[in-house]
């Protein structure tokens, strides 16, 4: 068997299939026997993803399969290398990162595999890490399974299909998880509207408190409206007290009848516009109403004097 033949034929099997994902890592004779593939999810794989979805898997689920075969293979077995960082390119290749490639390099930089991107958190439920894994063993199962053919392409045919199921794992599983915690927040709001239940027992305790509560008010409130009235009858009694040691222990109308100029004391806070009382008048009014009244204490006494000598006259007669 030709064997530098047969890893050539396979080399330009997979040039003319892969293309731009495939990748020299030696130049010469050794070029058939070092390269590598970068490895996505099959196209079918983003059926039914959100935009979102499939942007984060065309961006972060990049593989690289590195091939390193012996001399002698397909007899011998190559070493077979997964990862997600971009192997080398050899000097002079194709995928060596010349200026005439760097809009290229631009497109690997944006949907490459870089670990140190922003959104590339291992936190996130669609990020690779969990299922790295499983792709390993996909590998060393198709190794073993085509130890002495030409199998580089199967593996790589293997390997894209398990990650294009592995990543509609990985998004439905997001989803459950995201639909899981939106109903528990729901749930947790929709408590907010519901009371604690009221039960017999949950009502007297609420009752004996409520009860107590509405005791300890009342009693501070009389407190103080007792307090208030307390300080209002001995404010009224000072005043009282105050008012009589001024006027000495006379009432007002002896203060009156003793002090005639009492009556006109006020006139000196009255106004230009004002009406002044007159006091004689007052008085005048008074002893005629004096006079009066003496008038008719002597009417009434000859009213008497004339009825009982009538009476006299009467029993003479007789």
């Amino acid at each position: 068997m030709d064997f530098a033949q047969e890893q050539q034929n396979e080399v330009e099997i997979l040039k003319s299939i892969y293309f731009e994902e495939f990748i020299d890592l030696a130049e010469g004779d050794a070029a058939a026997r070092h390269y590598a593939l970068e490895l996505s999810p099959d196209e079918d794989a983003y059926a039914g993803f959100f935009p979102g979805e499939e942007d984060y898997i065309r961006k972060h689920w990049k593989l690289y399969l590195t091939v390193s075969a012996p001399e002698d293979y397909p007899q011998s077995p190559p070493e077979l290398t997964l990862s997600r960082t971009r192997p080398t390119p050899a000097a002079g290749s194709d995928d060596d990162g010349s200026d005439d490639d760097d809009e290229d390099d631009s497109d690997d930089e944006y949907y490459g595999s870089d670990e140190d991107s922003d959104d590339d958190d291992e936190e996130n439920p669609l990020h690779i890490a969990p299922v790295l894994a499983q792709l390993d063993a996909v590998v060393a199962d198709q190794a073993a399974m085509l130890a002495g053919e030409i199998l580089v392409f199967s593996v790589v045919s293997a390997l894209k299909e398990e990650m294009a199921a592995l990543a509609k794992d990985r998004v439905a599983a997001a989803r459950a998880a995201d639909a899981e915690r939106i109903r528990l927040e729901e749930e947790a709001e929709a408590k907010k509207f519901h009371g604690t239940q009221v039960t017999v027992e949950r009502f007297l305790a609420w009752k004996k408190v409520f009860d107590a509560d509405m005791a300890a008010k009342a009693a501070a409130d009389r407190a103080r409206e007792e307090k208030a009235a307390g300080l209002s009858a001995r404010k009224i009694q000072q005043n009282a007290a105050a008012a009589a040691a001024a006027m000495g222990g006379k009432t007002g109308r002896e203060l009156f009848e003793a002090d005639k100029s009492l009556a006109s004391s006020d006139t000196k806070f009255m106004g230009d516009d004002e009406e002044s009382v007159d006091t004689a008048a007052f008085e005048a009014a008074d002893e005629s109403a004096e006079a009066g009244v003496a008038a008719l204490s002597l009417d009434a006494d000859e009213d008497d004097d004339s009825g009982v000598a009538a009476m006299l006259l009467k029993d003479r007669t007789d």
